[in-house]
């Protein structure tokens, strides 16, 4: 069974396990590094009022992370409204968590409140892309630089409920929360962003 809980700066020893094992794979694979890593230390460390750092537990495992921005401020690379996140994960997981977690973002921005939402991300590895097109149900919906001059394809994933999906991923009460009273939602009508990086 999979829970998805919102992190705490106590949860840094497991963060640090996960990002080292990701760093080193990807070395070990030659891709490159872009710091991503230093940034969600940062922001578990510091906090920020624009951004929730959401982790993924399998059997009590932390496999995944996804920080997920809350407030219009922390928005860049999109035009229009948008909620962007990073998830990095294990190498031994492989890509079915990117498949996963799209689905559970999918299902979660169902139970917003609001207008029906987009989930948005953007890679940098064109395979990625490709990927999340294919298996996850992704649609491109164009390929541009980021203010760095990476390489971004920017990807969307339309909101949907997957009834069943209740039954391999949990929600915590924190981030049930704003589904079950849509006044303490912080997202407010903002449609989701996923930056999925399995590499």
């Amino acid at each position: 069974m999979y829970l998805m809980r919102l992190l705490s700066p106590e949860d840094r020893p497991l963060v640090d396990a996960l990002l080292t094992a990701r760093t080193a794979w990807a070395q070990q694979q030659g891709c490159p590094h872009h710091g991503h890593s230093l940034a969600l230390l940062s922001l578990l460390a510091n906090g920020h009022d624009t951004t929730q750092i959401i982790g993924m537990e399998e059997d009590g495992d932390l496999v995944g992370i996804f920080t997920l921005a809350v407030r219009e401020a922390a928005l860049v690379g999109w035009s229009g409204r948008r909620k962007p996140c990073r998830s990095p994960t294990p190498p031994r997981h492989g890509q079915r968590l990117a498949r996963l977690g799209s689905l559970w973002l999918a299902d979660y921005i169902t139970h917003l409140p609001g207008p029906p939402r987009w989930v948005r991300g953007a890679v940098s590895d064109s395979a990625v892309a490709l990927y999340l097109q294919g298996v996850c149900g992704w649609q491109l919906v164009r390929y541009s630089r980021d203010p760095d001059g990476r390489r971004a394809y920017r990807l969307q994933l339309p909101a949907q409920a997957t009834p069943g999906l209740r039954h391999l991923v949990t929600t915590s009460a924190e981030l049930a929360a704003p589904l079950a009273d849509p006044a303490s939602s912080p997202i407010r009508g903002t449609p989701a962003r996923p930056d999925l990086l399995p590499r």
